[in-house]
């Protein structure tokens, strides 16, 4: 399976906020270590891309979030890549999934 249409884990790092361990691509034993509570919430990741693409956009546009774009066409002046993409995705589908738990709570009060 391309790496554009598989499905990579993501864990989220016990005891630190905002951390997590997302599967590579060409390595699922080597997972990347991603902190989407760095760099004032754009984040920041230990793989080659983020390193030595999406941070140098990060540092010359700070205010500015450029997406990942898609994995067969990302975005040249991106400032996160596709762990960070993939992390986001999972935090914020955790965080809705949570919400909307506790607002069916709330509805029978």
């Amino acid at each position: 399976m391309s790496s554009a249409t598989r499905t990579v884990r993501v864990r989220p790092v016990p005891g630190e906020l905002g951390r997590f361990l997302v599967e590579s691509w060409e390595k699922p034993e080597s997972p990347h270590q991603v902190d989407l509570l760095a760099h004032q919430g754009q984040g920041a990741c230990s793989c080659t891309d983020w390193v030595t693409r999406c941070r140098p956009n990060q540092k010359a546009h700070p205010h500015a979030f450029i997406p990942y774009g898609t994995a067969k066409n990302p975005d040249p002046a991106r400032q996160c890549c596709r762990h960070i993409t993939v992390a986001r995705t999972y935090f914020l589908r955790e965080v809705l999934q949570g919400l909307a738990k506790q607002h069916r709570t709330g509805e029978g009060t």
